[in-house]
């Protein structure tokens, strides 16, 4: 089995790493009273994160921005994101003993987010958490994003791995899909932003509510 232990390990970040939400909820509402539309709930956030900006926008503010300019509200929310991203950040318990475990066990471990890699980037660093990853892929810094499966498929070819060597853990159905198409493991941790109704029909390999579990099924892997 020694061929076959875990050597990277692929990690959504909102919803998975760190709780996010109310930077974003914040973000989100300095943008509808600007344009005078009503308080964004939390809930209507938490159901259109994951699948990139673009779509969040769409999803959140439907059909009441459909007299102004997308692209510039866009420019808008990135701009005032930036002061706001750290607002009420906190990772998900377990997470930085956890990762911490990986990476004295030598595994890589790498995000790959539907967000803008520089809000990940700082959000890690803000959190502790860079220090025990090894690289970080944003929305459009590869080819394709999830849910396409190319973000798995590279991050194996460029570190030298097989499908049996990896993990993808999120916790969302964009996650998931990747994670089948690539033909490797998925981890589904039910506490963060996904729907977990549609997530099960993806039929995910690992299903928990605790992300330190992650730690059994390496050393699992290790028998």
């Amino acid at each position: 089995m020694k061929d076959n232990k875990i050597k990277l390990i692929i990690f959504d970040f909102d919803g998975t790493l760190a709780d996010s939400v109310p930077g974003i909820v914040k973000t989100a509402n300095i943008i509808a009273k600007k344009y005078k539309i009503g308080i964004i709930s939390k809930r209507k956030v938490v159901n259109s994160v994951g699948a990139g900006l673009d779509l969040f926008l769409e999803k959140v503010f439907k059909d009441k921005l459909k007299n102004f300019n997308l692209k510039e509200i866009k420019k808008q929310y990135v701009k005032i994101y930036k002061n706001n991203f750290f607002y009420k950040l906190e990772p998900y318990k377990g997470v930085r003993q956890t990762l911490s475990f990986l990476y004295r066990k030598k595994i890589i471990n790498i995000i790959v987010s539907n967000k803008l890699k520089k809000f990940v980037k700082k959000s890690s660093i803000y959190l502790g958490i860079n220090k025990y990853i090894k690289e970080i892929y944003g929305r459009g810094d590869l080819e394709k994003d999830k849910p396409h499966p190319f973000p798995v498929l590279y991050a194996m070819k460029k570190y030298n791995v097989t499908k049996k060597q990896v993990l993808v853990v999120g916790d969302s159905k964009y996650d998931c899909i990747a994670a089948k198409k690539a033909g490797v493991p998925f981890v589904f941790l039910t506490y963060g932003y996904g729907n977990n109704k549609e997530v099960l029909k993806e039929k995910p390999d690992y299903c928990f509510k605790e992300f330190t579990r992650i730690k059994n099924i390496v050393l699992k892997y290790e028998e």
